[in-house]
Order: C-alpha cells, then sequence, then structure tokens
C-alpha cells in the first residue's frame, strides 16, 4: 500500500478498516474514461479530513434530511481501489469535487460514513447520502445536502456495526469515507409507478428487487427504506393506526386497472429542492404532495388544468400550444391523495424498466423516443419483445407467440398511457 497513506489523520483503527474494505467494495459504475488521476472501470473508496464542521437538519429531524458542511478540508483525499488491481494514492480536493459528475455522483449520490473525532461513543458514526452542492478551495470547504442512511453497504459494509443515528450538530475533526460503488434506479424515489404485470404475480420478485415495493398499503420497516420515508413519512398510515409507528410506515394501497400493478420506487433518484427527475416534455406523474410541494420548479407543474402563459413554458408550448398565448395543462384527478404533475421543459427520460407504464400528453415519440406502445389492449409478438413478454406473463417464460398489452383508460382527456417495450430488466432472479 502507498507510503503515503500515513499522511491520514483518521484513527488507525478506520485505516485498518480500509484494509479490509477494499477487499469488500464493489464493482464501480464509472466509465471506462475516469477522471485523470484515477484508475479507470475501478471499484473506488475516498477518504477524507476536515477540520471541523456542522450537520443540521433540513425540516423536522425525522425526516433524515440534513446540510452537511466540512471545513478546513484537507488539499489532498486518499482514494483505494479493489477490482481488478488492488492500488491506493492520493488526489488533489479540488479534483474530487470537480469531478463529482464524471464519478457518477450526481446522478447516483454516493452512500459515505461522517467519523466525529472525540464524540462519545454511540454519536460519533453516521451513514449518509451525498449531494455536493459546493465547494471552496480557497478556503477548503465543502456542503453537501445528505439524507440519513440505516446502512451503507457496498464498499463501507466494515463500518456498519459502528453507525448511529445521529452524531453531534457541531463537531472538531471529523473524517468522510465515500464509496462509488452503490446503485440507483432511474425512477424518482417516492414516486408512484405503474407495471404491466397482474396484482400480485410478481410480488415476491418485486420485494426483492431494490427499485420498487409494492404498493399494497403494508407496513415496512423505516430503517430499511429512510430515504422513502423522509419523503412520504407517516402519510399512508390507516385511519384505525391513531399512533403512528415509531419503526415503521405504511405505503400507499394503489389498485391498477386489469393487467397492471402499482408499485413504489424504493431506491431511485432522490428529489431534491428543484429536481422531480428526468421526464419528457408532455409526461405526467403522480407525486406524493410533500414532494410536489417542496421539490418542483418550473420543470414540473401540477396537471390541475390552469391555463398558462406560453411564455412561461416555451419548450412545452412549442409541442403543443399550437401559436396559442396561452395554454390549459391537463387536468388530472389524484390518485389516493397523490398530486399529477406534467412536465413542461425536460427533453430526455431515464432509464426505464421494461413494462413500465407511464402517462404522456401526445405519443412520447413526439419527443423523438420510441419503444412506447399505447396501452391499449394491442397484441405484440412475443419473440420480437421477449422481456416484456416475460413481464406480461408473470415473470415466467411464456410459450405462447403474442402477448396482449394491458388496456389503460385514459384518466382525463388529451392523456394516455403508454407501455414500455424495453428497457432494463427490473427483477433479480426469477
Amino acid at each position: 500500500m502507498n507510503s503515503r497513506l500515513r499522511a491520514v489523520r483518521a484513527p488507525r483503527s478506520l485505516l485498518a478498516s480500509f484494509a479490509i474494505l477494499v477487499s469488500l467494495a464493489l464493482p464501480a459504475l464509472a466509465s471506462a474514461k475516469g477522471p485523470a488521476g484515477l484508475p479507470a472501470n475501478t471499484s473506488l473508496l475516498f477518504s477524507l479530513n476536515a477540520k471541523g464542521g456542522r450537520l443540521e437538519p433540513v425540516g423536522t429531524p425525522r425526516r433524515g434530511l440534513y446540510t452537511l458542511t466540512l471545513r478546513g478540508v484537507d488539499k489532498e483525499v486518499t482514494w483505494f481501489a479493489d477490482r481488478p488491481h488492488r492500488d491506493a494514492g492520493l488526489l488533489a480536493a479540488p479534483r474530487l469535487f470537480g469531478d463529482w459528475g464524471r464519478l457518477g455522483f450526481r446522478k447516483s449520490p454516493p452512500n459515505a460514513a461522517l467519523v466525529v473525532s472525540g464524540a462519545r461513543a454511540g454519536e460519533d458514526t453516521m451513514a449518509l447520502a451525498l449531494r455536493l452542492r459546493h465547494y471552496d478551495g480557497r478556503d477548503h470547504t465543502a456542503t453537501f445536502s445528505a439524507r440519513a442512511l440505516g446502512s451503507v453497504g457496498g464498499g463501507l459494509r466494515d463500518l456498519e456495526h459502528r453507525l448511529d443515528r445521529t452524531v453531534p450538530a457541531r463537531f472538531h475533526a471529523a473524517s468522510l469515507f465515500i464509496d462509488n460503488g452503490e446503485f440507483y434506479f432511474g425512477c424518482t424515489e417516492g414516486r408512484p409507478e405503474l407495471m404491466a404485470v397482474e396484482a400480485g404475480s410478481l410480488r415476491e420478485h418485486f420485494q426483492e428487487a431494490e427499485g420498487y415495493l409494492p404498493a399494497e398499503g403494508q407496513a415496512v420497516p423505516i430503517n430499511n427504506f429512510e430515504a422513502l420515508y423522509a419523503l412520504i413519512g407517516d402519510l399512508f398510515e390507516p385511519e384505525e393506526e391513531l399512533i403512528p409507528s415509531t419503526t415503521n410506515f405504511h405505503l400507499p394501497a394503489l389498485k391498477g386497472p386489469a393487467g397492471t400493478s402499482w408499485y413504489m420506487c424504493s431506491n431511485g433518484w432522490f428529489p431534491e429542492e428543484g429536481e422531480l427527475g428526468e421526464g419528457l416534455i408532455g409526461e405526467v406523474a403522480y407525486f406524493p404532495p410533500w414532494i410536489a410541494a417542496n421539490r418542483a420548479d418550473g420543470t414540473w407543474l401540477p396537471a390541475d388544468g390552469r391555463t398558462v402563459q406560453a411564455s412561461e413554458i416555451p419548450v412545452y408550448a412549442a409541442e403543443y400550444g399550437e401559436g396559442a398565448a396561452s395554454i390549459a395543462l391537463p387536468n388530472v384527478p389524484s390518485l389516493d391523495g397523490m398530486t399529477p404533475m406534467v412536465d413542461v421543459a425536460s427533453q430526455s427520460i431515464s432509464d426505464v424498466a421494461v413494462g413500465q407504464v407511464r402517462m404522456f400528453v401526445g405519443h412520447p415519440q413526439n419527443s423523438g423516443v420510441t419503444g412506447w406502445a399505447p396501452a391499449n389492449g394491442e397484441t405484440l409478438s412475443a419473440s420480437q419483445f421477449p422481456s416484456l413478454a416475460n413481464i406480461v406473463a408473470g415473470g415466467l417464460a411464456s410459450a405462447a407467440a403474442t402477448i396482449t398489452l394491458p388496456s389503460v383508460p385514459s384518466p382525463a382527456p388529451g392523456v394516455d398511457y403508454y407501455v414500455a417495450e424495453t428497457g432494463y430488466w427490473p427483477l433479480h432472479q426469477l
């Protein structure tokens, strides 16, 4: 191991742990053309030190959202590599933060462990998902949006036994360990997604899939889905439960049309302020009201029939305005209290799972995106769309020559549902 690692001020026990962590790191998501100074196609762990900082809650502490500020960040960051070759070295801190996006950290916020020196046992190590907000190289201060995690996993799993629910709001010396091995699906956390599978037929598989949970009103552990709980809280608690549980929370109970089921995105893009995730012009989606009210910017607007000046939504107006000075947005009814929103500015859609059923104003191919079939009960060739055939058949290979797509009624004039014919395979195993 590189002798320069002696410069790290982290406790010796943690450095010993990292010798183990390197061997446990997951395969990297970095591209073949990784940031200069770092090995490409390699699982990486980063260790940085700071002279002090703050971890301030955003809203109520129970939501688990924070602003993390580290001051006096060391000028160099230690990196560790595992596959295909074990290696280590130093990287200038401005390079790490400057290449944050190229490491994949903007799209998939990394897991991290914050270790506070001098704090008492039970309040010195916390798991966080990080989104970089700003790095000031002049005074060596880094600011992050953070959300509490119940675990870190990946290459940081050796720290699991040390994790605490909180650390001091203000602290002196601290170390931050960052892992690039975590994967997030292309959905927006807390967003319900309709799938072209019969209710219950894939329940056992989708409970194992990291991206989704069946929206059947069931209770799930807060510790296992802290990010999702931070977004929906106790919104869907049954009326008979007068006192909300402190260990579990409930998902909505949503009933889809024949041949479909609703699932909740439980491990996807975490909606920061002003960001509801990528979409297409005219895509309509449901979001829990707290997300819609506190996270939306001009990209998504409520699909409540309001009239908007074309000059305020020029991209949407160019697609659907037909030269009018004002445009009425679709008026879509709510779904179990959730707010319908229409995308009026995006120009690209995140990766979708094969068999997802999404709502659009007009056909999605109007925005240059292919691979979507109207959810109107039409028949497709099973050999032409084998993955979709497996999903529609309940996750089991079908011997039928054709498959029938679900027929999902339009929820409002000018809005229709479409099925993703292709996409990533959403199940772990069949």
